[in-house]
């Protein structure tokens, strides 16, 4: 980790971790964040000019949120449990509470993750996605889930603008030599972190 922030000029003390619960709360957090982690959440949201946001993850989707009028940011780790407990909105709902954000400024990238060509489900989860329909494929007897169908389908119904939401196409379970997934290697110890931040 300390590699990897080097290269970005990223301090450890100004990084802000979560330490996950594999849901949907969200913490706003400050400078006096910076070094620690937040026990119990999956997202963040700081209007902060000395930290950085962070996530990690090894198939579920890191979303990013940024509000470059008010200098608000925010992370959301996106695994299943979160994503149908709709914790996009509730990013999106604290910038706007907490920071003045209007839903025309804030900007959303969604990065790789584990995607409807491996993220094959059963008959639960599908009873979980239900209200998604265009989200849940069949292929060769098997049914999968696109969880970047829903949470773009989340955000668009909370009223961010479908032309603020940027996608990857890249798939951590595909590409293995680039990602990790845990769908694919089943090691937890096998993580990548997502960053975001902003300098005044």
């Amino acid at each position: 980790r300390k590699k990897f922030l080097s290269r970005l000029d990223i301090e450890e003390g100004e990084l802000v971790r979560c330490r996950l619960a594999r849901g949907s709360k969200v913490a706003v957090v400050d400078e006096a964040a910076g070094g620690k982690v937040v026990e119990g959440v999956d997202g963040l949201v700081s209007g902060s000019p000395y930290i950085f946001l962070s996530v990690s993850g090894a198939d579920c989707f890191p979303v990013f949120f940024s509000d470059t009028k008010n200098h608000v940011v925010g992370i959301a780790h996106c695994g299943w449990r979160g994503i149908a407990a709709d914790i996009v909105a509730e990013v999106v709902r604290l910038m706007k509470e907490e920071f003045h954000s209007n839903l025309t400024d804030i900007k959303i990238k969604v990065g790789p993750g584990i995607r409807e060509c491996h993220f094959e489900v059963q008959s639960d989860l599908v009873r979980t996605f239900a209200a998604y329909p265009r989200a849940i494929l069949s292929r060769e007897g098997k049914t999968f889930i696109s969880l970047p169908s829903v949470i773009k389908t989340q955000l668009i119904a909370i009223g961010i603008p479908e032309i603020a939401i940027g996608f990857g196409t890249e798939c951590t379970a595909c590409l293995n030599k680039k990602y990790f997934s845990y769908r694919r290697e089943k090691n937890v110890d096998l993580i990548m972190l997502a960053i975001i931040g902003w300098r005044s």
